[in-house]
């Protein structure tokens, strides 16, 4: 639906308005940040 993907949107690294291009690849790069930050804490 359109509002769960507003939502998922607003609740993402980037702004509401933000294209959905630029959106997923902003989670990929959050995604691949996160998996490197969590190797060398552990």
């Amino acid at each position: 639906t359109t509002g769960g993907g507003l939502y998922k949107i607003k609740i993402g690294p980037m702004a509401p308005t933000a294209a959905p291009e630029d959106y997923a690849a902003s989670l990929r790069r959050l995604r691949l940040g996160t998996f490197v930050v969590s190797e060398q804490e552990g």
